[in-house]
């Protein structure tokens, strides 16, 4: 995991505006080490950009811890993005930037944040079998 504070720093004043709570398309752009607070101990930063709608463009987040496993925030949004269970081994984030995805959006304090993150379209087996009717 890169840190990329530098890249995304933006000089003078910066006016912030929260998405709007509800899903929403988003792109995934990166993770990045950042401050958790005192009690949690360091964090990462999940960083996607809103596809369409009236918030398209702008960036929600989202910061959990840096432990990856399948009972911890970020194993869990890591599956999400990965569309299947953590197993051993590594990842490579940079494979992971891009990809596209639905994500629930959730007021946060004075903000927004994302909390889950979903394929952003069905996969054709839930299609082929969408007009099955059991009896």
């Amino acid at each position: 995991m890169k840190k990329r504070s530098q890249q995304n720093t933006v000089e003078g004043p910066q006016t912030f505006k929260p998405v709007s709570p509800g899903e929403q398309e988003v792109r995934f752009l990166f993770v990045e080490e950042a401050e958790g607070l005192p009690e949690f101990g360091p964090a990462v930063r999940w960083v996607f950009e809103v596809l369409s709608g009236p918030d398209k463009g702008r960036r929600v987040s989202t910061l959990t811890g840096r432990k990856f496993s399948p009972s911890t925030a970020a194993g869990r949004l890591l599956s999400q993005l990965l569309g299947r269970p953590l197993s051993g081994g590594t990842v490579d984030f940079e494979q992971l930037e891009g990809s596209q995805h639905i994500a629930v959006v959730v007021s946060s304090g004075t903000g927004t944040k994302v909390s889950e993150v979903r394929p952003l379209q069905a996969s054709t087996e839930d299609e082929d079998s969408a007009g099955d009717v059991l009896f």
